[in-house]
């Protein structure tokens, strides 16, 4: 067990100090406008967000998103839908490898991530993305006001210290009804339907609603667009009977036909239309609640205290596997973490240093 006095503020300082090459250094990241309210464990919340400590993995579900929303903004951008997804599989299939090999050579006695599933993973990513493209393109006389754009700006205005920073998938004008529209790409492993559900009263559409009208005050935000998909059970075939990405696309699609001629109300695709009927952000009690509760957690000083474990085991797992920091969580003595982080093969980034940034007025940067 931990001694009592090895869990305030004070001695967690020290130890972080002491950590060798910069692991101990405290972020103080902004809120993204996904994270508003309280985390869902605190824990975690320490060691992922102020710490920035994360498993250098290939994850595919995180990169079968990614590359949706990649090839989408290249489409936006008038490119076709083709060369989209041959730029954007290219440049991930490189960078995909060269993050394998480099674990493989850290790790040698670990398991890495599979080559031939992280290119299934891509290629479901492109296949959302052409599929998306031929059923619900956008009107033709939309303009395009912003592709993947980021922003910042202060929430002094509502007594929260932490500013808020979040990037925006797209934004598009419709010139016959004067309505601007934000675009959100939306993923699901479950049904779409379900998926909709709580998104009338989501936070984070009305969190870039205020950072887009903010910066943008000519073209304030009318509502927003949900584009859901529901990703397909089925993966490209590398080895039996090999397919290519056009015979696997082909493939998907008859599996989105089948899935809505068999479940007609539970379509595995949809849009969501909603207009913004809630007050501006500084009239928005409920909003403004809980960024004041994110906010605590971003500004009290690390500590085991201030950040304890969550105390639900069930809360430990997530989609089936085990939360990554549960070998800091098992060890008491934080004085062994660095040791548990090297070995199992941890790194350390900032999450706002890829970050390119418009600040919008009253920002804080």
């Amino acid at each position: 067990m931990t001694p009592r006095n090895k869990t305030g503020a004070t001695y967690f300082a020290k130890l972080l100090l002491d950590m060798p090459d910069g692991w101990g250094a405290v972020y103080r990241p902004a809120i993204h406008p996904s994270s508003a309210g309280p985390p869902f464990c605190a824990r975690y919340f320490l060691l992922r967000v102020l710490l920035g400590w994360d498993r250098r993995r290939w994850v595919e579900s995180l990169y079968t998103g990614k590359v949706w929303h990649e090839i989408m903004a290249l489409i936006r951008s008038s490119q076709t839908v083709l060369s989209a997804c041959d730029g954007v599989l290219q440049s991930h299939t490189v960078e995909m490898e060269r993050q394998i090999a480099e674990f493989r050579a850290e790790h040698p006695d670990e398991k890495a991530p599979l080559v031939d599933k992280s290119r299934k993973a891509l290629a479901l990513g492109a296949a959302l993305a052409r599929t998306w493209e031929e059923h619900f393109p956008p009107p033709a006389h939309w303009q395009v006001l912003a592709i993947e754009k980021r922003f910042r700006a202060s929430l002094e205005h509502i007594g929260v210290g932490t500013p808020l920073e979040g990037t925006v998938d797209l934004v598009m004008f419709d010139p016959e009804t004067q309505h601007v529209w934000l675009t959100d790409y939306k993923s699901a492993a479950f049904n779409v339907q379900v998926r909709a559900a709580g998104l009338t009263f989501e936070a984070q559409p009305l969190l870039y609603r205020d950072l887009w009208d903010r910066a943008t005050p000519e073209y304030p935000l009318y509502g927003v667009i949900h584009n859901i998909i529901q990703k397909p059970t089925i993966r490209q075939r590398t080895k039996r009977q090999p397919e290519t990405l056009d015979e696997y696309v082909q493939r998907c699609a008859e599996w989105f036909e089948e899935q809505a001629l068999t479940h007609p109300a539970e379509l595995p695709f949809g849009q969501s239309f909603i207009g913004f009927a809630r007050p501006p952000l500084c009239e928005d009690t409920e909003l403004c609640a809980l960024l004041r509760a994110a906010d605590r957690w971003y500004s009290r000083p690390p500590s085991l205290t201030n950040f304890p474990r969550c105390g639900k085991a069930s809360s430990c797992i997530q989609f089936g596997r085990t939360c990554k920091f549960m070998p800091l969580c098992q060890q008491e003595n934080p004085n062994r973490w660095h040791d548990i982080l090297v070995r199992n093969g941890f790194g350390k980034s900032s999450p706002d240093e890829h970050a390119t940034t418009e600040a919008a007025p009253g920002a804080s940067q």
